[in-house]
């Protein structure tokens, strides 16, 4: 997980236009994770060992491809994904412990989602481009049906314990992992 590393993965392929092209320029760079002033993010790694290519271009170069317009039709990701995880934050944000200790009925439950869907969901719409009713209401649909999946998958769970919404972890100091040789130093929140 060093600087050598990543440029032994960008040489290894067949000759090409990016080869030598960065020279010196790498040595400068400090790579997310190898110091605890610079730490790096569970999905960081996550991206660095996935393509530490696309790691490279996107996250040091800052050579990420330019979003495009989004779907109007649906939802695409990552915007689902993050609205998805926003109203799921906010349901347990609210009511993690009563409905992990199963205080009443998994119907009361679902219908408190649906409200929170329903709030959070008309904000999301002042930001994202959804083209007519029939849409928004396929799509809120879509997100209330996914949280009720998620709600009901927990109501199942025989050890759920409610512990916390979006814990952060490794501030101040960033957690230390060894690895190998090198330590590995991470910060970031666990859902």
């Amino acid at each position: 997980l060093d600087l050598a590393r990543i440029r032994t993965l960008l040489s290894a392929g067949s000759p090409g236009p990016m080869d030598g092209l960065l020279g010196g320029f790498m040595d400068g760079i400090t790579l997310p994770g190898l110091t605890p002033e610079r730490p790096i993010s569970p999905s960081g790694l996550q991206a660095l060992l996935g393509c530490p290519h696309a790691f490279l271009l996107g996250k040091l170069l800052g050579l990420e491809e330019r979003p495009g317009a989004p779907a109007t039709r649906e939802i695409g990701q990552p915007a689902y994904g993050s609205l998805f995880h926003q109203v799921a934050e906010a349901f347990y944000r609210e009511h993690g412990a009563p409905f992990c200790r199963r205080d009443g009925s998994l119907p009361a439950w679902l219908a408190r989602m649906d409200a929170i869907v329903e709030r959070l969901f008309a904000a999301f719409l002042g930001e994202y481009p959804l083209v007519g009713e029939a849409v928004r209401a396929q799509q809120r649909e879509r997100l209330r049906r996914d949280l009720h999946e998620l709600l009901e998958t927990d109501w199942r769970a025989s050890d759920l314990r409610f512990v916390a919404v979006e814990r952060n972890f490794g501030r101040p100091t960033p957690v230390e992992l060894p690895a190998g040789e090198r330590s590995l130093h991470l910060r970031g929140r666990i859902d």
